[in-house]
């Protein structure tokens, strides 16, 4: 979306959390950056919850102070977090406040924020269902992909990566922690599968070690196997082109990315409160993009059939590849950038 913003905004500058990718990878992009405390409520003991508490406060402090010091038209939030300080403090100083959510089913930072949100942006229309922010406050706007998705097509990208043209390839993913779940199916599913299947197996960097010393003691082909821990954007991007399906979560990524690849997938929601993947998964699976499998029920096996299934039955991918390209909205930053925009026009 900063992409799509482009020179009609003077300035950005970017609220989080001090620890982590974030903060390096915002200023690499030339963006200010400001700390800010944050702390999870969710999924924590009583006492944890007392000091993320306190946490939250001061982080309420420091947004207060960075929107006092910056002094920004529209303040724009995303959930997680740091939203929360983040929106408080624009509410406090009376700035225009847009929420976005990615994800079908908001969780609760962004079902409170809906609260006294000015403009909510969502991803999709389902979410108007879920969300206490009168419907005039709503815009369908689409899930905003990264530039490099919109940059490369199948052909180049297995020429980048060097895969064959006509081989069948997997792609697996976790998001960029992994997923032990799906890393171990595919160790079980691998050698039922390698005579005809390639994987691209992106395991998270934690398990990357661990999945090569399997690939070794099964004694598959590296080339049949592919094990990476992370793929840069450019790679990563590649990967989803050069597939002829995909292995994943059911984060709110998914929801921009696989359509924009027009890329078919086996969903695998992680089991979690308010199940966020699972009407993210369901979304997909509807119209026909993607398969579910619950997370209790997949190992090895299951992954194998599952795989085989979809490649042996005619005509079944081509059109899970068109229902995928059903979700593409390929605007969705400009929506995005127009709504921001406009809301900062009219608070100056």
């Amino acid at each position: 979306m900063l992409d799509a913003l482009g020179e009609r905004v003077d300035r950005v500058t970017w609220l989080g959390r001090a620890s982590g990718m974030e903060a390096d990878l915002v200023r690499a992009r030339g963006i200010a950056f400001r700390a800010v405390a944050a702390a999870p409520m969710v999924g924590v003991g009583r006492l944890r919850r007392l000091a993320n508490i306190a946490q939250l406060l001061f982080g309420g402090l420091q947004a207060w102070w960075w929107l006092r010091t910056d002094r920004p038209d529209v303040v724009f939030v995303t959930g997680g977090y740091v939203s929360v300080p983040a929106a408080l403090a624009a509410r406090v100083r009376r700035i225009p406040l847009a929420v976005y959510l990615p994800d079908v089913r908001p969780g609760r930072a962004v079902a409170l924020l809906a609260r006294f949100a000015d403009r909510m942006l969502v991803s999709h229309a389902a979410s108007g269902a879920y969300l206490p922010s009168a419907p005039e406050r709503v815009s369908v706007t689409g899930y905003p992909v990264r530039t490099e998705l919109r940059a490369t097509d199948r052909e180049a990208a297995r020429i980048r990566l060097g895969l064959p043209a006509d081989a069948r390839v997997v792609l697996v993913f976790g998001g960029s922690q992994g997923a032990k779940r799906l890393n171990d199916a595919v160790v079980g599913a691998v050698p039922r599968l390698t005579e005809s299947v390639c994987f691209v197996h992106v395991t998270g960097a934690r398990d990357e070690t661990r999945i090569l010393a399997e690939r070794d003691r099964l004694g598959v082909a590296p080339e049949h196997w592919r094990v990476a821990g992370y793929l840069e954007s450019d790679d990563m991007a590649a990967a989803l082109h050069a597939a002829d399906l995909a292995v994943c979560r059911a984060g709110a990524s998914v929801l921009g990315e696989l359509p924009a690849a027009a890329l078919p997938s086996i969903l695998v929601p992680l089991p979690i409160s308010l199940g966020h993947q699972d009407a993210n998964a369901d979304r997909l699976a509807d119209s026909g993009a993607a398969i579910i499998v619950r997370d209790a029920d997949l190992d090895g096996a299951r992954l194998a059939r599952e795989v085989r299934r979809l490649f042996n039955e005619p005509g079944r991918l081509p059109a899970m590849r068109n229902a995928a390209r059903e979700h593409d909205v390929r605007d969705a930053a400009e929506r995005m950038a127009d709504h921001l925009v406009t809301m900062a026009g009219a608070a100056a």
